[in-house]
């Protein structure tokens, strides 16, 4: 399921709401769906009386944003115990386990992202760029987990890391050369 909501108010005031919702046959029926919603909001500020009249200045946006998206980096049915056939040592058919140990609380790995950003064009959009901070967190990310090795069992798939981005982008761009017939970039 998806739904996405727009609101542009005079050019100026922009806003965004968007709602997923999936499910995995990777999880359990506990955990087999995963709602992630998002939200942004920007402020056109060129299209302000303060800016219209700057002519220099072709376009300058602030936004920001929130959101949550999932992951399901994991192999089919991993909450399942799996049989494999195989051969004895006698050469007689055998069933054995499969070589992953099921996991029942298996779930979405979730990721919520943060973002403020400034994007910005000059001189009739020759001079154009971005400016983004933003701050990332996994809950939960989806590994291969240590289990009893006595086990015999190859790997466990757990919800076992928490991992946390921050960073800042920057990037600016431009027409060089711009004539009728010919542009770089």
């Amino acid at each position: 399921m998806y739904s996405r909501l727009s609101y542009d108010y005079d050019a100026r005031y922009l806003t965004e709401l968007s709602l997923r919702a999936d499910a995995s046959s990777k999880f359990g029926p506990d955990n087999r769906w995963g709602v992630f919603p998002a939200v942004s909001v920007g402020w056109r500020l060129k299209n302000e009386a303060f800016l219209k009249e700057v002519h220099p200045i072709s376009d300058l946006k602030l936004r920001f944003s929130w959101g949550k998206t999932g992951s399901t980096n994991v192999a089919d049915f991993s909450y399942l115990q799996y049989f494999s056939k195989n051969t004895s040592y006698g050469g007689n058919p055998a069933v054995s386990l499969d070589n992953t140990l099921p996991n029942q609380r298996i779930q979405w790995e979730m990721t919520t992202e943060y973002n403020l950003g400034l994007d910005f064009a000059f001189f009739h959009n020759r001079l154009y760029g971005t400016l983004d901070i933003y701050h990332r967190y996994t809950d939960g990310a989806l590994a291969a987990s240590p289990h009893i090795m006595e086990s015999g069992l190859g790997y466990f798939s757990a919800n076992l890391i928490d991992m946390t981005n921050r960073g800042v982008e920057f990037l600016i761009g431009g027409d060089i050369i711009q004539t009728k017939d010919f542009v770089w970039s």
